[in-house]
């Protein structure tokens, strides 16, 4: 299961599961961390990957959640996401 930690190992400690995130939120992450963050990080990269891999899974399983977007353009921004963080690794 695509699940992220919030605030590890701490008291307020919460277990994302990224595949019930809305859409939006999920291409909002990848495009800020893209634009913000240093991909050379290995835990930056994995968090996107992560995020990219919940994507995925929206897009294979048919979910309605993907209304502001257009299932051709998510896989095509999904396959740009990948390919950039290739380019990482």
């Amino acid at each position: 299961m695509l699940q992220m930690v919030r605030n590890p190992g701490k008291e307020d400690e919460e277990v994302i599961d990224l595949v019930d995130t809305p859409t939006f939120v999920l291409v909002q992450f990848c495009d800020v961390a893209l634009r913000r963050y240093d991909m050379r990080n290995p835990d930056i990269r994995n968090q996107v990957q992560e995020t990219i891999n919940a994507l995925k899974v929206k897009i294979e399983k048919e979910s309605y959640d993907l209304t502001p977007f257009n299932r051709y353009d998510l896989k095509d921004y999904v396959t740009r996401v990948d390919d950039t963080l290739k380019q990482f690794t």
